[in-house]
């Protein structure tokens, strides 16, 4: 053997004992499943079924994993309309979750039920900038965990939006700002030498368009000093390799890295950190979920069978056909909302109505062409809201049509067209009429609309006069039904009604 090919053969086995001797953490991790257990159309993506079979897979192979959740667990399929987090949460148990933090939707059933529901769940729930009112959650909830891994501390500190713009009612959360209270406890962290490695889990979403609110993970980052990673949720978006830009550059210039899921399990995040060099930025991948990871397990199908019968019921009653396919977020499922919404106030009401509006965030999931079942509306409009009417002029509704506008649009009735221009409601037409600011109006819309949530706080001044005594769905099941008794099939227009 040449001493050229003996040194080169003496550098591979140096880098072969310096790789098997590297200790790595693998941080798994998920974001606003909103209760997706497995998808109805077994063709299409998520579920947590299947994340529990790719996680378990990782577990095996790898000596240290950590799988995280940033919040939104419920709300959205049918499991949670039909069992209010009884599905969820001991599922979560046992797809051994080591570390989570709330979302805004673990809020909709109020705090006894929440407690209830992590009465489920032994792992650690954090939460660092939330005060809650409610002694079970207060005494469950922590601002931060420390887990060890090969000789390293990692912080995990926990944050989250304010509930109190998304959540009906009074939530009986208090509020303080992200950015002051985590980094300050990660920098008391690191400054003590009780952690190595922070992760900030957060469910504020990536930036300001999307996250709704003051404080999101860009901004997080960026004026942090001492977290190392981010872990987000709340704005569904998919952040990371093929999405949007996931390293920031905080305040003193350190890369961090920031990630995200998307929505309803359709992805595993994957993050590998060096334990040996926490300074490196780590390594980052997605992991799609679909059909490909449908496994027999034996115990949890067993223990399912109950829930999936009941959830099969609902979705097999049909109530309707639609003539065409109204994906989520579309132009077409948020006008044929708004015009539901428009003809069942008209109806219950017997009041005239001049136009109808709601917030796009309350629509969670598509119409298909076809037979429309009653699971499908159940799913389309899960939350408790009510349909109302409320009266106002035309100058406050100018205002309420600016809140909308400053949101980038929301849905609204085939009455009401308007141009946004620097966030602003302009060229208002009702009817085909300009605008009367001393015109009186009546608007229907949701109870969660009147609250002011989402950022529509003008619609607060507006008086309440008609209030519909049932939940919202079933107004639109009543509604949908009475359609199909005369023959006729779901159809809207396909624009939106605003434009830009």
């Amino acid at each position: 053997m040449t001493l050229k090919r003996c040194f080169f053969v003496l550098c591979t086995l140096a880098a072969l004992v310096v790789y098997a001797n590297a200790e790595t953490l693998v941080v798994l991790h998920t974001n606003d499943v909103h209760g997706n257990v497995l998808p109805y159309d077994r063709n299409d993506k998520g579920g947590m079924l299947r994340i529990k079979v790719v996680a378990d897979s990782i577990r095996s192979a790898e000596k240290n994993v950590m799988l995280l959740d940033a919040g939104d667990d419920v709300q959205g399929f049918l499991y949670f309309s039909l069992f209010g987090g009884d599905v969820e949460y001991p599922l979560m148990e046992k797809m051994g979750y080591d570390v989570v933090t709330l979302g805004n939707h673990e809020f909709d059933n109020g705090l006894d039920r929440l407690a209830d529901c992590y009465s489920r769940l032994s792992c650690p729930v954090v939460n660092a900038n939330y005060t809650i009112a409610h002694k079970k959650l207060s005494e469950r909830i922590k601002p931060f965990v420390i887990k060890r891994f090969a000789g390293k501390n990692i912080a995990v500190i926990g944050a989250g939006t304010d509930v109190s713009t998304v959540v009906s009612g009074d939530s009986g959360v208090g509020y303080s700002d992200p950015v002051a209270v985590v980094d300050s406890i990660a920098t008391m962290l690191k400054l003590t030498r009780r952690a190595d490695y922070v992760i900030a889990l957060t469910h504020l979403g990536y930036d300001s368009d999307n996250g709704n609110n003051s404080c999101y993970d860009i901004k997080l980052a960026k004026q942090s000093a001492a977290i190392d990673l981010i872990v987000g949720g709340h704005s569904h978006s998919v952040v990371g390799k093929g999405g949007l830009p996931n390293v920031v550059n905080n305040r003193y210039g350190k890369p961090v890295l920031i990630a995200q899921t998307g929505n309803d399990g359709k992805l595993l995040g994957k993050i590998v950190i060096d334990l040996d060099n926490l300074d490196a930025l780590p390594e980052t991948e997605f992991i799609t979920i679909d059909k490909r990871y449908d496994r027999p397990q034996p115990d949890v199908d067993k223990w399912l069978e109950t829930y999936h019968a009941a959830v099969d019921s609902v979705m097999s009653i049909a109530v309707c056909r639609s003539s065409m396919d109204m994906p989520k977020g579309s132009a077409a499922l948020g006008n044929f909302v708004a015009d539901a919404i428009y003809d069942i106030a008209a109806g219950k009401s017997g009041l005239e109505i001049d136009l109808a509006v709601t917030n796009a965030g309350g629509i969670r999931s598509s119409l298909k062409k076809g037979v429309v079942s009653y699971g499908n509306i159940m799913m389309m409009v899960p939350f408790p809201n009510n349909i109302v009417v409320l009266e106002m002029d035309g100058a406050l509704l100018q205002k309420c049509l600016d809140d909308i506008a400053s949101t980038g649009g929301q849905c609204q009735s085939r009455q009401l067209a308007f141009d946004i221009v620097d966030k602003k409601a302009a060229n208002v037409t009702i009817n085909g009429k300009v605008i009367d600011p001393k015109k009186m109006y009546r608007v229907a819309t949701i109870s969660f609309v009147y609250e002011g949530k989402d950022n529509l706080v003008s619609f607060t001044n507006a008086k309440l006069v008609y209030k519909s005594e049932n939940v919202m769905k079933y107004d639109i099941l009543d509604y949908v039904k009475s359609l199909d008794e005369c023959g006729k099939m779901l159809v809207t227009d396909t624009h939106f009604r605003f434009s830009k």
